[in-house]
């Protein structure tokens, strides 16, 4: 069996003896600085180190010499001990004992390891397996760490989209594929929904030191269940109570009913009002209307109607408004066409077509399919409106407004025109009249809406968001409105966009 040499520090009448074990079966020497390390934990430094090289040089057979004129008593065993950087694990390297001395015992080694700061993990098998075979100069680890077991956090698995984005796909046609857009989360009764893996809170470590080691804190989540949900009595499994179409609502998970017209929405069914979302399988005509807290598909065409959606709203053969029509939803729009019709979204609107309509949008308007034609009408975009061909060669007057937010903008038009309407009143304040007192607190306030009017006007000057794209044709006679600077096409121009410099509109090619 491999053992390295290893010395010993004998005491006798007439000095110190250095006794040499050699090594067995490749083992390594002894060095001599573990030999000089020992005499310094020894405290002995009257030596003559020549006769300790001399001895070194010879490891092949048991050899004994002596070294120093010091007379003492025997030296008990000793132990160095190196401990990791991260504390975690100890290696000690045992130094026999004198002849004469004491034996290590298992307290012995104890006794030491802690003098050398190791008081957690010492490895009773190593000290045993030691004590058993005695292999001095070796290095034994004798000690680990426990390792801190890691928290993890809990997470929420969902069995639905949780955070559909309306991203109509399209055919080879350029058109928008209504069958595609799999914007239903269709559920049914006592369907999973949400499973919760709570968090687990970790397990404290120690160091071969005894430094204590703290797992972190964990994220712990909760399931939130909405309408039409079913919590389990652990609270981990939220379930549907019902068959219906789940979404989200902040962070809650609900079911919405789905609400199925198999024909038209008209006379059979009159208006309609529901909690939930509606699917409607033919059209819905004039001088109806729909309002869902959740999202409203048409699988026809929407005529001179109102539709109010909580979502989204998809009509799968587009709108015909007639001029009556009112489109408003709080998630976005998709519709084949979009003609004669005001539409107010939260969120984007993708169609073919937008013909003399008013649509705004907080989102992005986009018509770069098929057709891909906004021609007449006003759309006001959050930050980008994007089509292939804007306005006609007919001079349609077609409005292009983003950059500011709606609000914004209403603001801003309403403060011009009060401002207007006092400042004409002012002006027909006249002493004959009977009204001369009221012109001081006229002119106080049309100095105020004067003061808010400017103060809008700079927040609108310093908004340079805003691009309008054009990929084929914009006809002369178009009105491109980036936050509050215009700018009239006034020669037909093709692969453009537009976009706000400073207090100036440019038009650069793409």
């Amino acid at each position: 069996m491999r053992q390295n040499a290893y010395f010993q520090i004998n005491t006798k009448n007439d000095g110190l003896y250095l006794k040499i074990f050699p090594p067995v079966d490749g083992g390594e020497r002894v060095k001599l600085d573990d030999v000089l390390q020992r005499l310094k934990r020894l405290k002995i430094s009257l030596y003559d180190e020549h006769v300790i090289t001399s001895v070194l040089g010879r490891q092949t057979e048991v050899l004994e010499l002596k070294f120093s004129d010091v007379i003492t008593s025997p030296f008990e065993g000793d132990i160095t001990v190196t401990v990791a950087d991260d504390q975690m694990s100890a290696v000690a390297r045992f130094y026999c004992e004198s002849e004469r001395s004491r034996d290590f015992t298992r307290e012995s080694i104890i006794r030491l390891l802690i003098g050398a700061g190791v008081k957690h993990g010492i490895s009773e098998e190593a000290m045993s397996e030691w004590l058993e075979e005695r292999r001095y100069c070796e290095d034994v680890l004798i000690a680990e760490g426990t390792p801190v077991v890691e928290s993890t956090d809990a997470y929420i698995t969902n069995y639905f989209k949780s955070a559909f984005e309306f991203a109509p796909v399209f055919d080879d046609f350029g058109n928008i594929d209504f069958h595609q857009l799999n914007s239903i989360n269709n559920v049914e009764q006592d369907d999973v929904l949400s499973i919760l893996t709570p968090a687990y809170e970790g397990v404290a470590g120690m160091t071969v030191t005894g430094r204590p080691l703290h797992p972190r804190r964990p994220l712990r989540l909760t399931l939130k269940g909405g309408k039409n949900t079913h919590m389990s009595e652990d609270r981990l499994t939220l379930s549907a109570q019902c068959a219906g179409h789940v979404g989200m609502e902040g962070d809650k998970v609900v079911v919405y009913n789905v609400y199925t017209i198999n024909g038209n929405c008209g006379a059979a069914t009159g208006n309609i009002k529901y909690d939930g979302t509606v699917k409607v399988k033919g059209d819905v005509l004039t001088g109806y209307s729909i309002s869902a807290t959740g999202d409203i598909f048409v699988e026809g065409v929407v005529e001179g109607a109102s539709l109010d959606a909580g979502g989204n709203i998809v009509v799968t053969r587009g709108i015909h408004g007639q001029r009556k029509g009112r489109v408003k939803a709080g998630g976005n729009v998709i519709a084949q066409f979009i003609q004669e019709v005001d539409v107010t979204v939260e969120g984007n609107v993708t169609s073919d077509s937008i013909l003399h309509s008013f649509v705004k949008a907080r989102g992005d308007i986009a018509v770069l399919t098929k057709k891909g034609l906004i021609s007449g009408g006003e759309m006001r975009a959050g930050k980008l409106i994007s089509a292939k061909i804007v306005g006609s060669s007919t001079g349609s007057n077609t409005q292009l407004e983003v950059g500011s937010s709606m609000e914004d903008i209403e603001e801003y038009n309403r403060l011009g025109k009060q401002i207007i309407e006092k400042r004409t009143e002012l002006r027909k304040v006249r002493p004959s009249t009977g009204l001369h007192a009221s012109k001081p607190k006229l002119e106080e306030e049309i100095a105020l809406l004067v003061q808010q009017y400017a103060q809008l006007k700079d927040k609108m000057d310093s908004n340079t968001a805003g691009k309008v794209v054009v990929m084929e044709t914009i006809y002369e006679g178009t009105r491109i409105v980036i936050s509050n600077v215009t700018y009239y096409v006034r020669k037909e121009s093709t692969h453009c966009w537009f976009t706000k410099e400073d207090m100036d509109i440019k038009m650069y090619p793409c």
